[in-house]
């Protein structure tokens, strides 16, 4: 038996196919003070799955990641090279 013949692709339905697989519109990390964090990926925009979770809370979390490349991650726009400074302290901690 023969395959049918495979009909041209769609190049939009191969578009959304391609942005489906490698775009996530929100990135999700989880607090037990505050519920889930929403990352939005276009403009790093924070949401609550709690509304009403304590403010100096969400500023901590706000400022832990941001401080911690989440954001960054969640934009693409993290730098993973390690620079100069960070190789010296590396190698400085082999002779302790």
């Amino acid at each position: 038996m023969e395959r049918p013949a495979a009909s041209s692709p769609d190049p939009a339905r191969e578009l959304l196919r391609w942005k489906a697989n490698t775009m996530q519109e929100k990135y999700s990390i989880t607090f037990p003070w505050v519920g889930v964090v929403y990352i939005d990926n276009t403009t790093g925009a924070l949401s609550w799955s709690r509304p009403g979770a304590d403010p100096v809370a969400k500023s901590y979390i706000k400022k832990y990641l941001f401080d911690e490349g989440f954001v960054e991650q969640a934009l693409g726009i993290l730098d993973p090279t390690i620079n100069d400074e960070v190789r010296t302290l590396l190698k400085s901690l082999d002779h302790i």
